[in-house]
């Protein structure tokens, strides 16, 4: 039997990878690992909380006193207060300090058990129209004390 042929030989021999070389690859993908590793170790990934802006201003500026004021939306209220269907979600909404929430979303989510307990289960209830004539008096009249002059919706849009 014969020996391995040259050509076989060279193509083997040129495959082989010597340790020395696999020593080398692995000291260059530690090094990597290590970069890698000190250039993200300065990089701070911890989630930046931002606590929403708080509207309950003092007791004398809150929105539900601004809304009573002479001046401020207390037609609106009264309106609401005559109607039997409103005058108990606008006492629920006044009791837990709807008005006072620090956005429009807060103060309508907070709102919206006092208007299920009420028996107010769509938006087409007639009752919504006085609340929200409410809600666009205070973006009106008393926008700081409510957080509702900027950023918010137009009067109109609601």
């Amino acid at each position: 039997m014969r020996g391995p042929s040259p050509r076989l030989s060279r193509r083997v021999s040129a495959r082989f990878v010597s340790p020395l070389s696999i020593r080398i690859a692995l000291a260059a993908l530690a090094a990597l690992a290590g970069a890698l590793g000190v250039l993200f170790a300065c990089v701070d990934v911890t989630p930046i909380f931002v606590a929403p802006r708080d509207a309950g201003f003092l007791a004398e500026a809150s929105c539900s006193v601004c809304l009573e004021d002479p001046n401020g939306c207390n037609d609106k209220l009264d309106a609401c207060r005559a109607d039997p269907r409103c005058a108990p979600v606008l006492a629920c909404v006044i009791a837990i300090h709807c008005f006072d929430r620090p956005t429009l979303d807060d103060k309508l989510t907070c709102g919206l058990p006092c208007a299920a307990e009420a028996g107010i289960t769509s938006t087409d209830d007639p009752t919504i129209a006085y609340l929200l004539d409410v809600v666009k008096c205070g973006q009106t009249r008393c926008p700081v004390a409510c957080n509702l002059g900027d950023g918010g919706a137009a009067a109109d849009a609601l």
